[in-house]
């Protein structure tokens, strides 16, 4: 639906889609889209959806220029990915094991 996103804020923009059903084994994620974040600065918040959610998606847009934006309904504000749900085993551990890296920190591996 109409909706105006304020500059440098952001807001929900209900879209009318339900989702039905997503397949086990698959999840899909809410992104951005290319044409939105160049030429506007519009960036969608990168939800996940998973297969056990069956609402309303609506969908969180970012602002990040001065001016309003304006959505329009029909409008193609963001888009959905699918993928693949990998199930594995996790455990705690007393130690991490050795690693060329170690514990250095962000930019230390160049």
């Amino acid at each position: 639906e109409d909706t105006i996103i304020p500059g440098r804020g952001g807001c929900v923009v209900p879209t009318g889609i339900k989702v039905g059903y997503i397949t086990p084994g698959y999840w899909f994620r809410v992104e951005s889209r290319s044409g939105l974040s160049f030429k506007y600065s519009i960036l969608a918040h990168p939800g996940i959806v998973d297969n056990g959610y069956t609402g309303d998606l609506g969908i969180k847009l970012y602002n990040h220029s001065d001016s309003e934006y304006h959505v329009k309904a029909g409008d193609r504000i963001a888009q959905l990915v699918v993928y693949p749900l990998v199930d594995i085993d996790i455990e705690w551990i007393d130690d991490a094991r050795a690693s060329a890296r170690g514990e250095k920190g962000f930019g230390s591996s160049g």
